[in-house]
C-alpha cells in the first residue's frame, strides 16, 4: 500500500481506506476456532475491522487481546470501542481508537 501526502498540510489529518478481501490462507485453525494475528506498525488514530464468517459457519464468541510485539507473555484483553453484530453470526465487526506502534493484535473467533 502506498499513499503520498505530499499535498495534506502539515499538522492535518486524512483518512485511508484500505479494503482487502483474501481467502483466509494468514489464519490460524485450532480446533472449533481461527484466529487472526496483525501488528500496529504506526500511531493510528481508527482501525475497524470486518470479517465475512465462510459460507455456513456462523461465530459463537470471540476475543481479542494485544501484546508488545515479541511479548506475547504480556497479554491483555482489549474492549473495541464499538461492535456490530449480525443477527446471524456470519459477520464479526468492530472498531478500536488510538493504537499505539509496536503492538500485537490477535482476534479469535469460537465457532458455534
Amino acid at each position: 500500500v502506498g499513499a503520498d501526502f505530499s499535498k495534506v498540510p502539515a499538522g492535518e489529518s486524512v483518512d485511508i481506506v484500505y479494503e482487502h478481501s483474501s481467502p483466509g490462507l494468514f489464519l490460524h485453525s485450532g480446533i472449533g476456532s481461527t484466529s487472526l494475528t496483525f501488528n500496529i506498525e504506526a500511531e493510528t488514530v481508527e482501525l475497524s475491522r470486518w470479517l465475512l464468517m465462510p459460507q455456513g459457519r456462523e461465530y459463537r464468541t470471540w476475543q481479542l487481546v494485544r501484546y508488545p510485539t515479541g511479548s506475547p507473555d504480556k497479554v491483555e484483553n482489549v474492549k473495541p470501542v464499538t461492535e456490530f453484530r449480525a443477527n446471524d453470526f456470519t459477520i464479526l465487526a468492530f472498531k478500536l481508537l488510538a493504537l499505539k506502534a509496536g503492538y500485537t493484535y490477535e482476534l479469535t473467533w469460537y465457532y458455534r
